[in-house]
C-alpha cells in the first residue's frame, strides 16, 4: 500500500504545513498559505467522529467505501480513485540511477533532460513545492522538445521514493497539451519504472493513484503492467472547491 507516501507528498506539497493531533490511523494537517485542511484516513473509521476534529477538514481521503454514503448524506462531493502498483526488478537495460537515462523510443526531436537541470527548473517553476524536494525527497524526470534552437520542456513526472521499503510513489505526471498523444507519458512512467528497478537490489514497487474517470490514464497504466490494488475516495466539504492543482497550493471557497 502507498497511503503513507501519499500523506508524505501532500504534507510537503505547500510552502509550509501544520500537523494536528488526530485519532490513530489518520493524518490531519493544514497547508499554508492556502489554509487547506486535509485529512487522510488510513483505515476503516467512524466518519462522524472526524467532524469533531479542529480545524475542520476541507478534504478527506479514505479507503473505506462507507465514506460515499456518509459524504452524500451531508452534501459533500465524492470522487473515486484507483490505487495501482507495478512490481519491477533489475534488467539489462536498467538505467544508471544517477542519471535516469533509459533505453526506449521517443518521438523525433524529443530527448530526456538531465536530472540535475530538471530539478533546478522544477524548483524555479514551482517554488511552492520546494518541500517536496528537500523534505519529501522527490525526484523529477523530464523530456524536452529539441525541434527548435532552444529546447522546451514537454513533460515531466515527479516521484516520492522510500528506499527502506523499495517503494516509489508517482505524485504528478504532466505533459503539455501541444505535446500529448506522442507517447511521452508512457515513456516517462516507463523511465521511472526502469530507474527504480536499478535503484536497489531485488524487487521494487511503483505506486500511483488515478481518478476512476480518467479512463485514458488507466488504460496507459494497465498497458504498462500496473494492477489495481484497492479503491480510494476523496470527499470535498460542501461549499468548498479546488481552484487549481496542488502544485500551486491555491484553493478557495465555492
Amino acid at each position: 500500500m502507498c497511503d503513507d507516501l501519499i500523506a508524505k507528498y501532500f504534507v510537503n506539497s505547500a510552502t509550509s504545513h501544520i500537523l494536528h493531533p488526530s485519532p490513530e490511523g489518520t493524518t490531519h494537517f493544514t497547508l499554508n498559505p492556502s489554509g487547506q485542511v486535509w485529512l487522510i484516513s488510513h483505515k476503516k473509521t467512524d466518519f462522524s467522529t472526524l467532524d469533531d476534529l479542529r480545524p475542520k477538514w476541507t478534504t478527506i481521503n479514505s479507503y473505506d467505501p462507507a465514506i460515499v454514503d456518509w459524504a452524500k448524506d451531508w452534501g459533500h462531493s465524492v470522487s473515486q480513485l484507483r490505487e495501482m502498483k507495478l512490481t519491477v526488478s533489475h534488467t539489462d537495460d536498467t538505467p544508471d540511477p544517477a542519471t535516469g537515462q533509459t533505453t526506449g523510443d521517443l518521438p523525433e526531436n524529443y530527448k530526456p533532460s538531465p536530472i540535475l537541470s530538471t530539478k533546478s527548473w522544477y524548483l524555479t517553476t514551482y517554488p511552492a513545492l520546494t518541500n517536496t524536494i528537500h523534505k519529501a525527497g522527490a525526484q523529477i524526470f523530464s523530456i524536452s522538445d529539441h525541434s527548435k534552437s532552444i529546447p522546451k520542456r514537454a513533460g515531466w513526472i515527479t516521484v516520492i521514493p522510500d528506499i527502506a521499503t523499495r517503494r516509489v510513489y508517482i505524485s504528478t505526471l504532466e505533459v503539455l497539451e501541444s505535446h500529448r498523444r506522442k507517447g511521452i507519458a508512457k515513456w516517462l512512467v516507463s523511465a521511472v519504472a526502469k530507474w527504480w528497478a536499478g535503484a536497489g537490489e531485488g524487487k521494487g514497487e511503483v505506486w500511483l493513484t488515478v481518478f476512476e474517470s480518467n479512463t485514458a490514464a488507466i488504460g496507459l497504466y494497465e498497458g504498462l503492467g500496473f494492477e489495481t490494488t484497492r479503491n480510494m475516495w476523496m470527499a470535498n466539504r460542501a461549499g468548498t472547491k479546488r481552484r487549481l492543482s496542488v502544485k500551486t497550493d491555491e484553493w478557495g471557497s465555492g
